[in-house]
């Protein structure tokens, strides 16, 4: 189980997502196989980032709420995205990403992500 424990305030805590936390996070979406990590602030589920099956390739994805936004650059969050390209690097496929404004892609592209149309960037893996 990964745990990367809390920001130096204790209100923002990064854990294993468990499917209550993602339904409290998604009530209205049907959820597929994923690994994800939840962030809450002050006990709600507040962001969400990890990968999920789609059809033949991985979805890289991250969201949060308005109230996380003065702390996405805590460590506990870097931590929190570390982990995840962990996940994508490991992925057995291709894993896409969609990046909705220019902060997403600088993102995605400081991440390692190639941008292949518009929106839409992949993770390419080495070739050894």
């Amino acid at each position: 189980m990964y745990d990367p424990g809390s920001d130096s305030e204790g209100r923002v805590i990064v854990k294993t997502a468990t499917w209550a936390d993602l339904k409290e996070f998604y009530p209205e979406m049907r959820l597929g196989t994923m690994r994800a990590l939840v962030a809450t602030l002050d006990g709600k589920v507040a962001g969400v980032v990890g990968v999920i099956r789609d059809g033949d390739h991985g979805r890289y994805f991250s969201e949060f709420h308005e109230e996380l936004q003065p702390h996405l650059k805590s460590m506990v969050i870097m931590r929190a995205i570390k982990k995840s390209m962990e996940w994508v690097k490991a992925y057995k496929g291709p894993v896409l990403a969609v990046a909705q404004h220019d902060e997403g892609a600088r993102l995605m592209t400081r991440l390692g992500f190639t941008r292949i149309d518009g929106e839409v960037f992949q993770w390419l893996k080495p070739p050894y």
